[in-house]
Parts: structure tokens; C-alpha cells; sequence
């Protein structure tokens, strides 16, 4: 005991912030990344299959608002359950909520450049849904196509700006390639808080090939 004693005082306040920065990023990388790489897989395979195909009603299905909210919970039984579209819920919020794993004292400029992507991201998407035929618009197959490769080259530099300098203790995230016909889906990752694999157990929050988070 008295030797865990010594070892904490000795260790200074700087190492300290930086392990508990260091814990705090990695809980939010496994909570989030595993939603932003779903949400990559549905921005690729699904939405892009619908514009590729002109299943304009598809399309415009993804960005229906839908509640949220659990049935028979009292929210939805009065009627004001929070209403979102399944893009916003999938891909959307995950990109905004995972840019402030890189604050430092307020916004950094990193998180800055990562804002900027999802943006892009957001207004691309807004592109699509009109030239999928909402508000009455006759559908431009053209127009959702270019909107669509807009919002892939804003992902994969939203990728490319949180990869760099990223701890090693985790895998940097994947892109979206230029040929997306060679596209493979995420590997299932577990997003359960006590999820485990290997040889983890629930007192760790989530385990990989890299390792354990308490």
C-alpha cells in the first residue's frame, strides 16, 4: 500500500491529465467509431445503392424524421416524443459528437477542421434529398450523384484529419475508397458499454486486438 502511495505522489500533475485524457478519448473512440463506421456502410451501401439505382423513395425515406423515443414511454404517449431522420440518427450525430474527443481547453483546431467535413457532410446530404424529389422537385439523378461523392470526399478527409497524430493504442479509422464497388462493410463491432470480446469481462467498457478500456 505504501508503495502505491509513493508511486501517486510522484506522479505529476501533467502525466496524470494526460492518462486521464488519454482514458476519456479512448472511451469516446469506442463508443463512437463503431457508429461512425456503421454509419460509413450505410452512406456507402445503402444510400449510394438508391442513387445509383433512382429509388428516389428510398432515398427520401432516409431522411424522414421518425420518434426515437421507446414505445409506450411517456414522451411517446403524449405525443411530443423528439422526432430525427435516420440520417441524422446513423451518421450525422456520431461524425458531430466524436469531433469533441479532440478538445483541448475549447475547441482545437483539429476539432475546427473535423466541423468543417461534417458540414460538408450535412450540406451534401441536403443536396441529395432534393434531387431525390423532395418538395415536390422532379428527381436529378445527376445532381444526388454529384451531392453523394461530395459528401464520400468530405468522410474520408474527416478520416484522414482525425487519424493524424491519433494515440496508437487504437486503429486509426478507414476511408472510403476511390473505387467504392470495392467496398467491404465494417467487421460488427459490440457498442454495448459492457460489451465483450475476447478476453474481456464487464469490468472493462470495451476490448480489442489493441487491448482493454476500463
Amino acid at each position: 500500500a505504501a508503495g502505491l502511495g509513493s508511486a501517486l505522489l510522484t506522479l505529476q500533475p501533467s502525466e496524470a491529465a494526460a492518462d486521464m485524457t488519454l482514458t476519456s478519448f479512448k472511451r469516446s473512440y469506442f463508443r463512437w467509431v463503431p457508429r461512425i463506421e456503421a454509419g460509413r456502410d450505410f452512406l456507402v451501401l445503402e444510400l449510394g445503392t438508391a442513387i445509383e439505382k433512382e429509388t428516389w423513395s428510398e432515398v427520401l425515406k432516409t431522411f424522414e424524421l421518425t420518434t426515437v423515443s421507446q414505445e409506450g414511454s411517456a414522451k411517446a404517449e403524449l405525443g411530443i416524443a423528439d422526432k430525427s431522420s435516420r440520417i441524422d440518427r446513423e451518421l450525422l450525430l456520431p461524425l458531430k459528437i466524436w469531433v469533441t474527443s479532440f478538445a483541448e481547453k475549447g475547441t482545437s483546431p483539429k476539432q475546427r477542421k473535423m466541423d468543417k467535413q461534417v458540414d460538408i457532410i450535412k450540406v451534401s446530404l441536403e443536396k441529395i434529398r432534393l434531387a431525390a424529389g423532395a418538395e415536390g422537385r422532379t428527381p436529378d439523378p445527376e445532381a444526388a450523384s454529384e451531392a453523394w461523392e461530395k459528401a464520400l470526399a468530405a468522410f474520408n478527409q474527416y478520416v484522414k484529419i482525425a487519424n493524424k497524430g491519433m494515440t496508437l493504442q487504437v486503429r486509426e479509422l478507414t476511408g472510403i475508397p476511390a473505387d467504392v464497388s470495392t467496398y467491404v462493410a465494417a467487421p460488427a463491432r459490440p457498442t454495448n458499454t459492457y460489451s465483450q470480446a475476447g478476453s474481456a469481462t464487464q469490468k472493462y467498457q470495451y476490448c480489442d486486438d489493441k487491448g482493454c478500456v476500463k
